[in-house]
């Protein structure tokens, strides 16, 4: 099978502003491992932006030798908290039980290296993502019914080519030249499309009229997190340059479709948040079976 494509790369400069860190033994090997999620914090447009980026890894690597980046990680915190780094990674999906007791999905920023900036540096914010058409663009909207931008599903294929995930993207309701150019994809149509990150928190208070004295202040803090296209390739159409065959999209989404009832069965009754994800489930050896529609 030729190698699909699978572009999936982000990079973001900022300064880094505090360091999350859980450390633990897995049962499996009796290795140790750290988890970390670095906050990031980077100017665009004179708008502060905090993006969280995922790292893991173990204190011994697959051969045996020890791992370099288990120390590294572990120092992290003391050793840049406070400096301007440039961090790159590549995006997947993270499912998560909701308080509905649904599965839902968001998209992770998986890290992969850690490099220190120039102070000169430009903050940045950038991704390049690449698979086919899940769905065409879809309007998001607020409870006042009012447009506030489209969502856009890429799907790809996973390194084994035996499931998928999904990344979700978004685009800015004014920029209809995006909006024109991917209505022009059709679903399944094996595309890269490049984009800019975006992650704001918003503080909003609301004032209670009351009968008598002090009105209640309520103060609420919303988080938007985006992955804004910005601009896209025209349609890969030959699999040896990476297409997606429809054969290779049924076998993904009947994958996925299994993976996601068994991941539904294993976790009903638990009730977590975005950023208290429950473990993804394995993926099926092989596809169970298949779908003429992508919708």
């Amino acid at each position: 099978m030729a190698n699909l494509e699978n572009t999936n790369e982000w990079k973001i400069v900022g300064t880094l502003i505090g360091v999350e860190q859980k450390c633990g033994i897995s049962k499996r090997n009796g290795h140790n491992w750290v988890s970390i999620t670095a906050i990031v914090k980077s100017i665009l447009n004179d708008v502060e932006n905090k993006f969280k980026v995922r790292f893991f890894t173990t204190d011994t690597k697959a051969n045996g030798e020890k791992n370099k980046r288990y120390d590294q990680y572990l120092n992290l915190e003391r050793d840049f908290k406070g400096h301007k780094v440039e961090r790159t990674g590549s995006i997947a999906e993270n499912r998560f039980m909701g308080r509905d007791g649904q599965r839902h999905t968001s998209n992770q920023l998986n890290g992969k290296f850690r490099n220190v900036a120039s102070d000169s540096t430009a903050d940045a914010a950038t991704f390049s993502i690449g698979g086919f058409l899940v769905a065409t663009p879809a309007e998001k909207r607020n409870k006042d019914n009012e447009l506030y931008g489209y969502r856009v599903e890429i799907g790809q294929s996973n390194y084994k080519g035996d499931n998928r995930q999904d990344i979700v993207l978004d685009i800015d309701p004014k920029d209809t030249i995006v909006l024109n150019g991917i209505n022009n994809y059709k679903i399944g149509d094996t595309i890269i499309m490049n984009g800019r990150r975006s992650s704001i928190e918003k503080t909003n208070t609301v004032e209670d009229k009351v009968a008598f004295g002090e009105p209640i202040v309520r103060t609420f803090t919303s988080h938007f997190n985006n992955y804004f296209i910005t601009g896209g390739k025209a349609p890969i159409t030959s699999e040896e340059d990476g297409r997606y065959s429809s054969e290779t999209i049924h076998a993904l989404i009947a994958a996925y479709k299994a993976s996601k009832a068994l991941f539904q069965q294993e976790h009903s009754g638990e009730k977590t948040s975005e950023d208290e994800t429950v473990a993804e489930s394995k993926a099926p050896a092989r596809p169970v079976s298949t779908q003429s529609s992508l919708i």
